[in-house]
């Protein structure tokens, strides 16, 4: 909703020293629509014989917006949850430590879901701020040339009625240049009253019109628009974290490591205890060290004591 100052011109009827408690509103129509401050000449009457006068000027049209853009509260609050632990594998229980593996890699899963649609959701938000900031730049750069154009072409029209009145003002010179010269040829009767001044005569009372104009004065810039009042929203909140089981049971900590490796498409290996080394002499892995130990066969000790 806007609403507009109107600029009204007052006219003085009175003599009185508080200027503001003479004036009466009245509506201004420009035919041109020339939006210059508007001028108000007041005549203050001192005797029969004289006034004076004086310009004031109202002040420009002014927007005020009664209505402001709504703002909005944004909070982020979370609901505990409580979180069973699971059940403790054993370690010959493959198929316990394959479902907990699965169980708890699909949570990962979720976990980075929830992350990625956060910052996707997030750089939205962004985005659109950024947007509405721009129209708002648009907006007033708008204002700015519309109204750049608007005082150039009143600042021509200024001019142009400047230039006109010079032109009057020469022509007007012209015919009292010819008034003058009419004038000079028989001075009788102005020497005659000049004669009858100086021997004590006296001028009869006449009324005096006051001379002089109101300028135009200042160009008044077009109003403001209210501001753009662009739908808020709230940041997306961040994903809440699932809180970990406080009783761990040996297995989750390797568990994770496979988690880990299987994410960064990595291999996941482990060395077998050293006391299999005898028993798995022939496959022993090639990445793991030997160990310094002396394996009893039929045939006698085999080992090594120096690491592959």
């Amino acid at each position: 909703m806007k609403m507009m100052m109107i600029p009204f011109v007052c006219a003085v009827a009175n003599a009185v020293d508080d200027l503001a408690s003479l004036l009466q509103s009245k509506r201004v129509v420009s035919h041109s629509q020339i939006q210059y401050a508007q001028a108000v000449k007041t005549v203050i009457h001192s005797n029969a014989t004289s006034e004076r006068w004086t310009c004031a000027y109202l002040p420009c049209e002014e927007l005020v917006c009664t209505v402001q853009c709504p703002e909005i509260a944004c909070d982020c609050f979370s609901i505990a949850v409580h979180v069973e632990c699971p059940t403790c594998c054993a370690p010959d229980n493959s198929t316990c430590l394959e479902s907990k593996m699965k169980t708890m890699m699909d949570a990962k899963m979720a976990e980075m879901k929830a992350d990625l649609d956060y910052e996707k959701a997030y750089a939205r938000w962004e985005r659109t701020n950024t947007l509405n900031a721009r129209k708002d730049t648009d907006a007033q750069l708008t204002w700015m040339k519309t109204n750049l154009r608007h005082m150039r072409k009143q600042e021509d029209k200024q001019y142009k009625a400047a230039a006109q009145k010079r032109i009057a003002l020469q022509k007007a010179h012209g015919r009292l240049k010819k008034h003058i010269a009419n004038w000079a040829r028989d001075l009788s009767d102005e020497v005659a009253t000049v004669q009858r001044l100086m021997n004590g005569g006296v001028r009869p009372p006449r009324w005096e019109v006051p001379g002089g104009h109101c300028s135009p004065g200042p160009i008044c810039p077009l109003p403001k628009q209210c501001p753009l009042c662009h739908k808020q929203t709230c940041p997306p909140c961040q994903p809440v974290k699932h809180p970990k089981c406080k009783k761990a049971c040996p297995e989750d900590h390797h568990i994770r490591d496979a988690i880990d490796a299987a994410l960064k498409k990595e291999d996941f290996v482990a060395c077998p205890p050293m006391g299999e080394f005898c028993n798995q002499r022939d496959s022993w892995p090639k990445f793991c060290p030997m160990p310094r130990i002396m394996c009893h066969t039929r045939d006698g000790p085999v080992g090594t004591l120096t690491y592959r």
